[in-house]
């Protein structure tokens, strides 16, 4: 047991035998963790574990490695959490002296590894061909491979083999390699083989010239090795990775998002008072300036429209910073749309704006806080409407969709918020406006980024509507080309 000072208040013998220092040693040291860790690299680990402990409050359990008084170096397993121990809050950590495992452990991995190597070369496709291409010998790895006899194949051109038939393309290159072998050439390349119930494998292939004592070519050595499982290793690797940088990507937008609602909150909640008192006092004196005095009333307005402007976005970066919970209730999605439109009707008519409506009728209710998803489709339209400032159309699009196996990356995002075989709806807001560059679209959803005017807007809008999204469990995205106009399509669970 030990206090967040680095004081043991218990430290058994199994400790001290692990360590090789006694309790008393521990605890006169200045810095016991330098002694025990070294290596910067472990000793930091070490010390974040210890930070998470604390902020987390959650049992850990880390395999590090450290070094004794002597020392030498220990494989070591450690669980570690907090206890209360006589009215204070201390560390139980356990260490295990795992070292002798880890060693038995690389041994067996050796041994491994060296079983391994030995059969990958045993079980290689192996025959043997004349200069002229005729296949004279196949081992029993490759003939059993494709469900062949040897009679059937020996004595033929090795490109009219089954392992060939299949693929007139791998036929000539195979030709054009027996040439260059036979001039003394080693030729490698990928091919493929088909297995006797009809698939496809890849191959590793090469032709090696066995040449006699004067250097004349008398034979060449065909050999194949299955990669298949490593193809499909790498594609997954691949996916993996992929997936890993998404997972990644989406853990450092949330931690800043996180970050910069607490700051906006803060910074929103210290200027919105001012910003009152301010405007009854602009208001007060707009009172007592004289009619005569329009010079005055003009200074007068303008504050007033700049305090309404900071209040306004004040308010933005209190929404933006208020995650909240929600008042869920089954509502038709349509109707919310409908909703939201209406409530940019007089916008869509002095814009010179064609909506066509293509809604699929008879869709599952959807469980919303529909003040919020209003609030979302708000912004989206009129980021459209305002997209088209010498008019254009705007599609409005509701269909039901079932996710199945992802085949992409999106998919997959889908998947991890929605679930596989689950069913959605999808709304899309489409627009024939000036679309957005490449540079912005990684931007678009950064909390106070906007390509507006100050006077249009302060870009929180899609942050917000971002972050109500995600609330519901459902997943926002815009597609956009310039020139040709912008797609948001939000996808909900459906209830």
């Amino acid at each position: 047991f030990s206090d967040q000072a680095g004081h043991f208040y218990v430290y058994n013998s199994a400790m001290e035998e692990i360590t090789g220092y006694s309790m008393e040693e521990a605890n006169s040291s200045p810095d016991f963790i330098s002694l025990l860790y070294p290596d910067p690299k472990d000793r930091k680990a070490a010390l974040k574990g210890i930070e998470e402990l604390i902020n987390k409050k959650a049992n850990r359990e880390i395999e590090t490695i450290i070094a004794a008084k002597g020392g030498q170096l220990k494989n070591v397993l450690v669980s570690s959490s907090l206890i209360n121990y006589a009215g204070r809050d201390l560390f139980l950590s356990v260490y295990r002296d795992i070292t002798k495992c880890r060693m038995i452990e690389n041994q067996l991995m050796d041994n491994e590894w060296k079983v391994r190597a030995i059969f990958d070369e045993t079980y290689q496709f192996i025959g043997l061909m004349t200069t002229d291409g005729t296949l004279i010998e196949a081992n029993r790895t490759a003939l059993e491979f494709s469900g062949i006899q040897a009679p059937s194949v020996l004595g033929q051109p090795f490109w009219d083999t089954p392992w060939w038939r299949h693929s007139l393309q791998l036929q000539e290159k195979l030709r054009q390699a027996v040439k260059s072998a036979a001039k003394g050439e080693f030729v490698r390349f990928e091919a493929t083989h088909l297995d006797k119930e009809g698939k496809l494998h890849y191959v590793d292939f090469s032709l090696k010239p066995v040449k006699n004592k004067s250097g004349k070519v008398i034979y060449m050595i065909p050999e194949g090795r299955d990669i298949s499982e490593r193809k499909q290793m790498e594609k997954n690797l691949q996916d993996a990775y992929t997936k890993l940088k998404e997972t990644q990507a989406q853990l450092i937008q949330a931690e800043k998002m996180e970050a910069i609602g607490r700051l906006a909150s803060g910074v929103a909640h210290e200027v919105k008072n001012p910003l009152e008192i301010l405007l009854q006092g602009v208001n007060y004196l707009e009172e007592k300036i004289p009619p005569e005095e329009k010079k005055m009333s003009e200074i007068v307005q303008m504050m007033k429209n700049s305090i309404t402007r900071a209040d306004k976005i004040v308010r933005s970066v209190l929404e933006f910073s208020r995650s909240g919970e929600l008042s869920l209730k089954s509502e038709d999605i349509n109707s919310v749309l409908e909703s939201s439109l209406e409530l940019m009707h007089y916008k869509v008519n002095i814009s010179n704006i064609e909506i066509i409506r293509e809604l699929s009728p008879g869709l599952p209710a959807i469980p919303v806080d529909k003040n919020k998803i209003e609030q979302v489709f708000v912004n989206l339209l009129l980021n459209a409407i305002e997209s088209m400032p010498e008019g254009g159309k705007l599609f409005l699009r509701s269909y039901r969709i079932r996710l199945k196996w992802p085949r992409h990356a999106a998919g997959r995002r889908l998947a991890d918020y929605l679930g596989f075989e689950n069913d959605a709806v999808v709304i899309e807001i489409e627009d024939t406006g000036c679309g957005i560059p490449e540079e912005n679209k990684k931007k678009l959803f950064e909390p106070f980024f906007t390509t507006k005017n100050p006077k249009q807007g302060t870009g929180l809008g899609l942050s917000v509507s971002k972050n109500i999204i995600e609330l519901h469990k459902g997943i926002i995205d815009i597609e956009s080309n310039v020139g040709r106009g912008s797609k948001a399509r939000v996808f909900l669970r459906r209830a």
